[in-house]
């Protein structure tokens, strides 16, 4: 019994984990519209991403089957074997049936949009989509895929439910966080470390909206000082519980303008230091 049962997870163990929380998330986009993959790749890979892209479905299964990606863009239009077809053998494939799928169309259509649904596509965007819209979907996308299964016996935290995430800010960046959380408009607390344990902080969430930070090991910084502080780290950890917050508002601005007024600052340093 020993033996088969060594065996047996002998075979399971170069099984491909989803989330793979120490690497970059990996990202397929399979657009025939070169503005598209540009697009795609310039703004994803500026957020740490690892970013590949296809003109064609044949294309992109084939790098889809190699580089195992964590989500794939596929329009639904493409030329010789459409969207719709790479879809359905995308979902038919062991390997890649865990794989967020976002449809890409043109035809504004509520008929297609539940054709990609009914064929396995996780989420859709209507083309031309704005860069900000890809990049908030696309985090949505990888927060699916860093969401931990529960361990047996593991007590859920409280209010967490299914909800909770977790998962590395190489793989989902602070800042696409963020915007997932207001575009749901998400209450609770989020928790984040940076490698090496030297520095971590919580940031109070309140219907998307982050009302008060607290910077637990690091400079003392508050607000929105620490905010901008926060989303320039280049790697570390993440923990989102849901929770009711009744924290007044310190921040006094929308997420949405506060990661603006971050990437504002960002420029404008390093063009200072240029």
């Amino acid at each position: 019994m020993s033996r088969k049962g060594s065996t047996r997870r002998a075979r399971r163990a170069p099984a491909r984990s989803p989330a793979r929380p120490s690497l970059p998330a990996r990202v397929l986009v399979v657009d025939d519209d070169p503005w598209v993959r540009q697009t795609a790749e310039s703004l994803l890979e500026a957020e740490g991403r690892q970013v590949a892209s296809a003109a064609s479905a044949e294309e992109g299964l084939e790098l889809a089957l190699r580089l195992l990606p964590d989500v794939i863009l596929v329009d639904g239009l493409l030329p010789v074997m459409d969207g719709w077809t790479l879809i359905e053998k995308i979902r038919s494939h062991e390997r890649l049936r865990d794989v967020r799928v976002i449809f890409l169309s043109s035809a504004h259509s509520p008929e297609e949009r539940i054709q990609a649904f009914r064929l396995g596509a996780d989420d859709f965007m209507d083309k031309p989509f704005h860069p900000e819209e890809l990049r908030i979907r696309v985090a949505r996308a990888l927060a699916h895929v860093a969401r931990p299964a529960p361990g047996p016996g593991t007590p859920a935290a409280p209010g967490a439910g299914a909800a909770g995430i977790r998962g590395t800010l190489e793989g989902v960046g602070l800042a696409s966080l963020l915007s997932l959380l207001e575009l749901d408009r998400k209450s609770g607390l989020v928790r984040v470390e940076r490698r090496g344990g030297e520095e971590n902080a919580r940031l109070y969430l309140r219907e998307g909206r982050v009302v008060s930070v607290e910077v637990e090991r690091g400079p003392e910084l508050r607000n929105r000082e620490a905010v901008y502080h926060l989303l320039q780290w280049p790697e570390g950890s993440f923990e989102y519980v849901p929770l009711p917050i009744e924290h007044e508002d310190e921040l006094g601005m929308p997420t949405a303008h506060l990661l603006l007024e971050a990437a504002r600052r960002f420029d404008e340093s390093r063009r200072s230091s240029g």
